[in-house]
């Protein structure tokens, strides 16, 4: 037969008397933990220490309420509305041709005035970004302008200007109108042959050359390396540039920041300049362009007259042209040049 053996009682044992790891992780689970009742929670009465002490809490919580909401609105008027941090200077920097003083008065009008309730003159919210661009399309002699804050009070200006290649000569609105007398037409024509020699007839040139009125106001400008329009200059510091003159013969009103040349009519400009003083003895005394965009220019010299050149052909045959012209023709023929002397056509030296 077989018998049962009989179940071991667990007892109560004490987890720090057994040996084994395993015991003492089951004792920590509660397989040997002993069930215990739940006790009958505590019935709390407030007692008068209680509520004095509830009373008093209140009055702190309502003090660091107050306390904070004054410290914020103080550092709020310190930082925005305090005077300290308003702009009182502006520093201009890296200007040549643009005065600091029509910058600084450009800053100033932007700076007037409130963004919402804060004052704009508050060197912390100054609106830098706005300014950058009114400069920019104010002065179109800038190519860049950078402005920095410089706490509590600077606010500096750093500008990057066009480099001015040359001098534009325009004329006011008034002198767009000139009456047909202010012109001089010339329709006659010698033609003579240049290096070809060529003496077969040629169509006669019209020239059209403009005399100034003595009231006619010009405007000069700065022309950048990109052909584009820059600052106004006024006359008595328009010769201290030391800079060539393009006079436009189409009076034509011009604004900041237009295109009028193209980049490789000033390359021209400049080849003509050194090829013209190494090649002949003749000297530059004005540069003149008919209209905008033209491919011709025409110089002054110093003995009177004018010549036409191509700026879309090549320059030293046109400058070898001319000095053949003026070594056979002028010097050792004898012949006299009163007007002009034209290189435009390839192969072909037109005077008069």
């Amino acid at each position: 037969m077989f018998t049962r053996k009989p179940k071991r009682k667990k007892l109560f044992l004490n987890p720090y008397k057994l040996k084994s790891r395993r015991r003492k992780s089951e004792w920590k689970r509660g397989i040997f933990r002993k069930k215990r009742s739940l006790a009958a929670p505590k019935i709390f009465l407030a007692t008068p220490r209680f509520r004095a002490r509830e009373a008093s809490g209140n009055v702190q919580r309502k003090v660091a309420l107050f306390l904070s909401i004054l410290s914020c609105g103080s550092l709020f008027y310190l930082l925005f509305f305090f005077p300290f941090w308003q702009v009182k200077k502006i520093a201009v920097t890296g200007n040549n041709y643009v005065k600091a003083e029509e910058v600084e008065r450009l800053a100033y009008e932007k700076l007037q005035g409130r963004f919402f309730i804060f004052p704009k003159k508050n060197l912390i919210i100054a609106p830098v970004k706005a300014l950058t661009e009114a400069i920019y399309n104010q002065f179109s002699q800038i190519s860049k302008a950078e402005i920095k804050k410089q706490f509590p009070d600077v606010l500096k200006i750093e500008i990057i200007e066009n480099k001015p290649q040359a001098i534009w000569a325009a004329g006011s609105p008034s002198d767009l109108f000139l009456p047909p007398e202010a012109f001089a037409a010339d329709t006659t024509s010698e033609k003579t042959a240049g290096e070809a020699k060529q003496e077969d007839a040629a169509a006669p040139i019209s020239v059209a050359v403009p005399i100034y009125p003595e009231n006619a106001a010009i405007s000069y400008y700065f022309l950048n390396e990109n052909g584009e329009i820059g600052a106004n200059l006024a006359l008595e510091k328009v010769f201290e540039q030391n800079l060539p003159i393009i006079y436009d013969q189409s009076f034509r009103q011009v604004k900041g920041r237009e295109k009028i040349l193209d980049p490789e009519f000033l390359r021209f400009l400049f080849q003509l300049k050194d090829l013209l003083s190494l090649k002949t003895d003749l000297k530059i005394q004005e540069l003149i362009v008919p209209i905008a965009y033209s491919r011709d220019l025409y110089i002054k010299t110093d003995r009177g007259f004018q010549i036409f050149f191509d700026t879309k052909q090549n320059l030293v045959q046109q400058i070898e042209a001319l000095a053949s012209i003026i070594k056979e023709d002028i010097e050792e023929n004898k012949k006299e040049v009163k007007y002009y002397i034209d290189l435009r056509v390839q192969g072909m030296v037109y005077y008069k």
